[in-house]
């Protein structure tokens, strides 16, 4: 686990581009007009480049989104887009690689138009063809910004690629500020904004709800398909930028066209001096065309995908302009938007049970037996003897020939290897009995290579019309496909109906988003995405578990599986944080990765302490030896006899602090050292984690070496 320095008492942060001066009422900087102004602050723009400066009424506290390159160090390309509230790419005459226009360069002509709380802005590239309108308004706490669909006008000689919308809005040069950038890495992480001495050479670049599979070829997993980790994908399109020392910021949260859209974070010393953070939003991708077996040549899509984009900017000063504020208005908007429902947080262990897989045999493959219903109820019923009956248990490999055979078959009945459907209903009762549950888990996502299907409809073919295939480098199955939504949709609803009693864990479609090709037509990530949604929708009953789930899944989520508590590990990463926690705590149940697959499994577990997660197990009967020869080979540790004093001793403690924490919130955490942290609940609980190999104090309470305290109203717990 890598906690590099940054000391942040995270109560107020912030900062305004322009100097702090109040101004009298529609008073306009130079080159800027007012536009507008509401109860809390007043809108600026500079008609010559669309930039814009936020001013709060208040304190006189102002945001701006403009960088005037005044030493020259920039390319003539870099200039233009640091001074323009927007850019624009386009692929001219069929090139492969897309070339950029900004306020500057291309000459544009603007046109702004003043509307009811903002402006609308008409931008037209006469050499081009290229036009768009870009709108504007206020809101009661910051601005919004879009692009309508049906105001893109292309050429066939120069074709619209992306678009960005205020890309410099809070940037800074480098050290001239305190303060860091957020960007939704893992759960959450920071970018300090102190200078880098130019020691970083790449940005933060990477794909919301992850790479487009689509486009990309063959899927590779990191470890095999059922590895027990995959690298951290950015789960909801959010990032923001506080500056420590006059307490200001933003959180930018995109609403509209999040399906196709990345998000960019530039360290200082990478191109620019300056720190800054945006969205990128893609009408079209490139890939690579097939034009023989062994030949394919660059090239980017022939239809746009063109659809209204808009991002929600919140103006955050004093103690709201932190990552604390900044969640805080996160969580404000996804329930107002209708993606978060609070659900039932009560504290549960989760353990997957691997009832069978298939294992390569002669010239097929045969199921291997790692745990009967039988065998689960033993070990629920040892689990309750030593108090622990709040299992969630997920029962994988259900299906007839096991785990990894099963995929892609519409064959929902129970395996008769596995048990009676009467004694998977009476192990179900039990663990209710208990205050547990038991949720079948089925893929949605994969389908395996050995089956029959129609290839036109069911299987997702890249937008280059080849099958989407994801390797696993293991035995049966070298490989996997992946099925379309519309085939995703289909089986969850037979399987609804084969087992509308019992709740569901629902792997790869909650974590998968994808453009295809099937039916004769290129279907949008978009299209993918609401396919999903309608394939989850039809499990919805006694429980739900989505595995990573992206945020427009939220609202049908019973149990966040695998809450990432690491990022990706990138350099430039200053701090990770508990983001994503903060938002969900008593309102989404979460649970952490398997432990059994950790190098240092007491940090992960100071770690889950930290982030407020529920702890999970991958528990077999059998010794994982027997899946040597399976797609599960990377199973190294998971039996019952091995795990059940941790699952025990982990539960006692776990539901511990979550009594104490009284289903309360997180309303406070500071990063106390490179090696600390504090966590405060709404009820008043703190609990302090030491991550480091020596002791350490806080308040004059010690805190032992990897270890966590408690506290409450002053006393130690």
């Amino acid at each position: 686990m890598r906690r590099e320095l940054i000391f942040l008492l995270c109560l107020a942060l912030s900062w305004p581009w322009l100097p702090v001066r109040p101004l009298a009422a529609h008073a306009a900087p130079d080159a800027y007009t007012f536009v507008a102004e509401n109860d809390a602050l007043r809108l600026f723009v500079n008609e010559e480049n669309l930039g814009i400066i936020l001013e709060e009424k208040a304190t006189g506290l102002r945001l701006g989104s403009i960088c005037a390159d005044t030493d020259n160090v920039s390319s003539v390309s870099w200039k233009g887009f640091m001074e323009s509230g927007f850019a624009l790419e386009f692929y001219n005459a069929g090139m492969p690689l897309p070339e950029r226009l900004d306020a500057y360069n291309g000459r544009p002509e603007l046109r702004v138009e003043k509307t009811e709380g903002g402006f609308a802005a008409h931008v037209h590239y006469a050499d081009s063809g290229l036009s768009f309108v870009l709108e504007l308004s206020l809101t009661e706490d910051g601005f919004r910004a879009g692009v309508p669909a049906d105001s893109l006008v292309e050429t066939e000689q120069a074709r619209i690629g992306a678009i960005y919308l205020y890309p410099f809005l809070g940037a800074s040069r480098r050290g001239e500020k305190a303060g860091y950038m957020l960007i939704p890495e893992g759960a959450g992480a920071l970018i300090d904004l102190g200078d880098n001495a130019g020691k970083f050479k790449t940005p933060y670049q990477k794909r919301v709800y992850g790479d487009n599979r689509g486009t990309m070829g063959q899927a590779v997993p990191a470890f095999g398909w059922m590895a027990p980790k995959e690298p951290t994908a950015i789960l909801s399109p959010f990032y923001g930028i506080a500056h420590t020392d006059e307490q200001l910021g933003f959180l930018a949260i995109v609403e509209e066209g999040q399906y196709n859209v990345e998000i960019l974070a530039y360290p200082n010393g990478v191109t620019t001096d300056y720190d800054w953070v945006t969205a990128r939003f893609l009408y079209r991708e490139r890939y690579n065309m097939q034009i023989s077996r062994s030949r394919a040549v660059p090239t980017s899509e022939a239809v746009p995908y063109f659809r209204d984009l808009s991002v929600r900017y919140y103006f955050l000063s004093g103690e709201a302009a932190s990552y604390m504020g900044m969640a805080e208005k996160y969580r404000e908007n996804r329930v107002e938007n209708g993606l978060l429902d609070k659900k039932d947080t009560s504290y549960k262990s989760r353990l997957d049970f691997l009832g069978a897989e298939a294992e390569a045999w002669l010239f097929g493959q045969r199921s291997v037996s790692m745990t009967s219903i039988s065998e689960m109820e033993e070990i629920i019923s040892r689990l309750a003897a030593a108090g622990r009956s709040d299992i969630l248990a997920i029962y994988k490999g259900w299906q007839p020939g096991g785990l990894s055979k099963s995929l892609g078959s519409a064959n929902f009945s129970l395996s008769r290897a596995m048990g009676s459907t009467n004694a998977l209903y009476a192990l179900a009762g039990q663990l209710a009995d208990g205050g547990g549950q038991l949720i079948l888990h089925q893929d949605l996502l994969r389908a395996n290579p050995g089956r029959f299907y129609n290839t036109g409809s069911d299987i997702a073919k890249g937008i280059n019309q080849i099958i989407i295939e994801e390797q696993t480098y293991s035995v049966p199955f070298d490989k996997f496909y992946f099925l379309t939504p519309k085939r995703s949709l289909e089986l969850s609803e037979l399987l609804g109906r084969q087992f509308a009693d019992l709740g569901f864990a629902v792997g790869g479609i909650g974590k998968q988003l994808f453009s295809y090709y099937a039916e004769s037509r290129v279907f949008s990530r978009g299209d993918c995405a609401e396919g999903h949604i309608a394939a989850v929708r039809s499990l919805a009953g006694p429980g739900l578990a989505l595995e990573q789930p992206f945020d427009y899944l939220w609202e049908q989520t019973d149990h966040f599986l695998d809450m990432p508590l690491y990022t990706s590990g990138y350099s430039f990463i200053t701090a990770e944080i508990p983001f994503l926690p903060i938002v969900l705590k008593s309102w989404l149940p979460y649970y952490a990765d398997y432990l059994n697959f950790e190098a240092n499994e007491r940090l992960f577990f100071l770690k889950m302490v930290e982030y407020g997660a529920y702890p999970s197990f991958l528990i077999t009967w059998e010794s994982p030896v027997r899946l040597r020869e399976t797609n599960a080979a990377d199973v190294y540790s998971s039996e019952f006899d091995v795990y059940e004093e941790r699952i025990v001793a982990y539960g006692e403690e776990l539901q511990h602090i979550t009594e104490l924490s009284e289903n309360a919130g997180i309303v406070g955490h500071v990063l106390l050292s490179p090696e600390a942290s504090l966590v405060r609940y709404g009820n008043g609980l703190e609990i302090v984690v030491n991550f480091g190999q020596a002791a350490i104090e806080y308040q004059g309470v010690p805190v032992a070496a990897e270890s966590y305290v408690l506290i409450k109203g002053g006393e130690l717990l």
